[in-house]
């Protein structure tokens, strides 16, 4: 009975860890579907494999609070899994050469942010700062997944004709991401300047 409560315990980590498992399978197979553009068969795995990624998103969070499984690892990696997952679907997607000008700039805001922010919390964690997940980042992530789910399902089913939802959801979300990372950045200076003062 311990060792199921042990195993039931640890499977919000192994969701997440599974999550990051799916970055490197999803880039091979988006590359593939870029290969043969008519392999239904690669394009239903890439879906369902998506469709994984953003439930198990949601999930390992719940199961944690759920089974009160929450921990300090499990809170550091479950965002670093949202970074690699998009940012792997982020380059994956830009392979199909399916954007505008405004897709590509979206994708570099995103990317380059997620970058920043990292620096900045690995930077603020030295000083015993901590920048605990946002609402609105969190937005950012769901709106970034389902921009690059519709991205890649438009690819084979018309959403709203003539018009590119993914990518506008996808411009939507680099918004979102500029918005949080200015909020990150400044939550850093001012916990930093409360430091200095301090000491």
């Amino acid at each position: 009975m311990a060792k199921l409560k042990n195993m039931m315990k640890s499977l919000p980590n192994i969701l997440t860890l599974s999550r990051i498992l799916c970055a490197p399978l999803l880039f091979y197979l988006i590359v593939e579907s870029y290969h043969h553009n008519h392999d239904n068969t690669v394009w239903t795995w890439i879906v369902l494999i998506m469709l994984y990624s953003f439930i198990t998103d949601y999930f390992d969070g719940w199961l944690a609070r759920k089974l009160n499984a929450t921990s300090h690892f499990g809170a550091m990696l479950d965002p670093v899994a949202d970074k690699i997952v998009v940012i792997v679907m982020l380059i994956s997607v830009s392979i199909l050469d399916v954007f505008g000008p405004a897709g590509y700039v979206a994708v570099l805001v995103i990317i380059i942010r997620e970058f920043i922010v990292s620096g900045a919390r690995e930077y603020s964690g030295a000083y015993q700062i901590k920048l605990p997940v946002t609402r609105l980042a969190k937005l950012k992530t769901v709106l970034q997944m389902a921009a690059l789910f519709i991205i890649f399902v438009e690819q084979r089913l018309q959403i709203i004709p003539n018009v590119k939802f993914g990518e506008f959801l996808l411009i939507c979300a680099a918004i979102m991401s500029l918005i949080t990372g200015v909020q990150y950045f400044r939550k850093t200076v001012i916990a930093l300047n409360n430091i200095k003062q301090a000491g």
